[in-house]
């Protein structure tokens, strides 16, 4: 499906992956799972391209669902892998704790895991490391906007000429582990460092693009600020509300969001004060979007403890 100019979306419902075409050369943005694989060879019969049009595979981070295919695509393409330098030491291939699939709403994620490889994803042997700023020679040629937070080499990958950024797991508008729709962050547990990836989302914010495509859910053509703004906005989501596992550690952050404020600089639109809902789990702040073009939240959430 095209999604933006001469941009691609595939994968599934819950993961997506993208190609991006510029004159007959191919990007892929992530590579999915390792059983998305018979998808390129369908998208490239379908672009009129063979297996040697693929000169790339940018990585928005080196979680495993994003990962997928990468391997495979480096060795029989004449692409290379590239990553942020700050995601490349962990062999890009990180898989969930299994105590993140506790909730009901995240068993369609760990089936599609469980069916496409996920486990069995293939270490990458070989990456080229990029770094905040760059734009890749790659077609396309994507502009790299650093985001750490859900991972340390977490990225957007900016099409300033298009309108477009790719954000991975930055924000995205499905978590499949909650099915929580809407621009948001994903579930504090999958995140390295969820209060970073909450300041991180200024700088997504600052791109300007009309169209964002995440890393799940269907693609946001309100424009990047504003849906920074309604990622700020949303309900804060723990892992478990007694205290995530120990088991998270090497993929996930610790703790759920708890600081006292954390601010965002959005473009101007309106001056207006939001309140977020509460859920059971946690209790969300009020945001206010300032004059000053400034998203700012206040106060300190509070998880509560569910009725036993």
């Amino acid at each position: 499906m095209e999604v933006a100019d001469r941009v691609y979306r595939f994968g599934s419902r819950l993961v997506n992956w993208f190609v991006i075409e510029d004159a007959g050369r191919l990007t892929l943005i992530d590579a999915g799972m390792p059983g998305h694989w018979p998808q390129l060879l369908v998208a490239l019969r379908r672009l009129g391209a063979r297996l040697d049009a693929v000169d790339a595979i940018v990585l928005t981070h080196s979680h495993a669902d994003h990962v997928g295919f990468a391997e495979r695509a480096r060795t029989q393409t004449p692409a290379t892998v590239r990553i942020h330098e700050a995601d490349s030491g962990s062999a890009s291939r990180k898989i969930p704790p299994l105590h993140l699939f506790w909730r009901p709403t995240s068993w369609p994620l760990l089936a599609e895991s469980l069916r496409s490889g996920l486990l069995a994803t293939p270490k990458v042997e070989s990456m080229v490391r990029f770094g905040d700023g760059d734009v890749l020679n790659v077609p396309g040629r994507p502009r790299v906007v650093h985001l750490p937070g859900h991972t340390a080499g977490s990225c957007a990958l900016v099409l300033d000429d298009r309108g477009v950024a790719f954000t991975g797991d930055s924000l995205v508008t499905l978590d499949p582990f909650t099915a929580a729709t809407g621009p948001r962050l994903m579930l504090s547990g999958v995140n390295e460092d969820t209060e970073e990836a909450r300041r991180s989302l200024s700088r997504l914010a600052e791109t300007g693009v009309d169209t964002v495509l995440p890393g799940h859910g269907e693609p946001w053509r309100g424009g990047a600020a504003a849906a920074v703004d309604h990622a700020l906005n949303s309900p804060a989501r723990c892992a478990d509300a007694r205290g995530p596992r120990r088991g998270g550690a090497r993929y996930a952050g610790r703790r759920c969001s708890t600081s006292p404020a954390v601010t965002a600089t959005v473009p101007p639109s309106s001056t207006r004060t939001i309140s977020a809902p509460s859920t059971r789990t946690a209790v969300a702040t009020p945001v206010t979007v300032s004059p000053a073009r400034r998203v700012t939240i206040t106060g300190r959430p509070r998880v509560v403890q569910r009725a036993r």
